[in-house]
């Protein structure tokens, strides 16, 4: 990262919500230094063992109220930019391909989501706002690529680097519904006693809708507004603890069983969280979230890391069919995330890619190779 990271901005006015639920942000033509995000918080034993045995672990004030009102105009300036590649998305992934029609506009494509129940639409979502070209790109990229987030995400994992998978900003507007439990569980969330976890052919985690083939993937979940917790109506995450340990789930049952799994695991709601505050949870950790019945939008940026040395999926599943005989494909709904550089990698082999760029090493901090723990 270079030494000095300072950027300007033209004036913006972004509104983040409609009806009774709409907020503002106004960036203004300041001078914005982003150096503190050279600086690490350390990760304790005992964090580490907590999300090795459960799979997530909430980091309080990782970044200061100060730090997340530098970072949030960026983040929120680079979802309006990309608004309409996430309505296209949603409205491919809820309706199918070919849905979008070619030149709709914002609002064609609003027309078409408000044919679905409410409660089907959990989230609008943008990826890649990293690498996308706009005023809000060289902020958000220092952060994606941060010593403070990258480095806590090694400790995490346990490994001595970390790659970028993707970053994502997840807005969930009011009235959106719930988040599935991932991925295409048939149920809602944990608040709801009539939708118990239950177990499904798609019943895993984030690397579910990943083309690597690695077991060492962690996510940092970031919170742009205030969110209450669960229990007091909140939309944060839920999430089935130990689920990324069990590995007898997928091999000794059916694949095609619904069973019910609420018996399972602990079921854990995520408590009230502040801008600066992160949720990590690991790539096949079973999460979902409530449904926002606030006026309020929730807005959460999120950052997923992999292990250097990770591998692509192998052949059979890098053009991602779901193929009799394939051992394992990624759910689609993050194609549009990747399907613009994985052309350019091998089946099977290390993911490298300058669209997977290398954003914390443990050697070139302290000298030399192995991860000082």
């Amino acid at each position: 990262m270079a030494s000095s990271q300072v950027m300007r901005q033209q004036p913006l006015h972004i509104a983040t919500g409609d009806g009774d639920g709409s907020a503002a942000l106004t960036v203004t033509p300041a001078a914005v230094d982003m150096n503190f995000l050279n600086v690490a918080q350390p990760v304790t034993c005992a964090e580490m063992l907590k999300f090795e045995r459960g799979g997530h672990l909430l980091t309080r004030g990782l970044f200061s109220a100060q730090e997340m009102a530098l970072l949030s105009p960026h983040i929120m300036a680079g979802f309006r930019a990309l608004e309409l590649s996430a309505l296209q998305q949603k409205v491919t992934v809820l309706l199918g391909e070919g849905a979008a029609p070619p030149g709709a506009s914002a609002e064609d494509l609003l027309v078409l989501l408000r044919q679905l129940p409410p409660d089907e639409i959990p989230f609008l979502q943008v990826f890649n706002m990293w690498r996308t070209p706009g005023a809000h790109a060289a902020a958000v990229s220092a952060l994606v690529r941060s010593r403070r987030l990258a480095r806590h995400a090694a400790a995490l994992l346990g490994c001595q680097a970390v790659r970028v998978y993707q970053d994502s900003t997840f807005v969930k507007r009011s009235g959106d519904g719930p988040t599935n439990w991932h991925s295409g569980i048939n149920a809602q969330l944990w608040a709801a006693a009539a939708a118990p976890l239950r177990r499904h052919e798609r019943n895993r985690g984030d690397l579910n809708m990943a083309p690597f083939d690695t077991n060492d993937m962690v996510t940092a979940w970031l919170p742009l507004t205030h969110i209450a917790a669960c229990e007091d109506g909140g939309s944060g995450l839920v999430f089935a603890s130990r689920s990324h340990r069990d590995f007898a789930l997928n091999y000794w049952q059916d694949p095609h069983a619904q069973e019910d799994l609420s018996e399972r695991y602990d079921e854990t709601p995520q408590l009230a969280m502040e801008p600066g505050d992160c949720s990590w949870h690991h790539g096949w950790v079973l999460h979902s979230a409530n449904g926002n019945d606030t006026p309020e939008t929730r807005v959460a940026f999120t950052v997923s890391y992999i292990a250097d040395g990770a591998r692509m999926l192998g052949e059979g599943a890098e053009h991602y069919p779901e193929q009799e005989g394939a051992d394992h494909y990624p759910d689609q709904e993050d194609t549009w995330s990747y399907s613009d550089w994985i052309a350019d990698t091998c089946p099977g082999e290390p993911a490298d890619h300058p669209f997977l760029p290398v954003a914390f090493d443990f050697a070139e901090e302290v000298g030399l190779e192995g991860l000082p723990l």
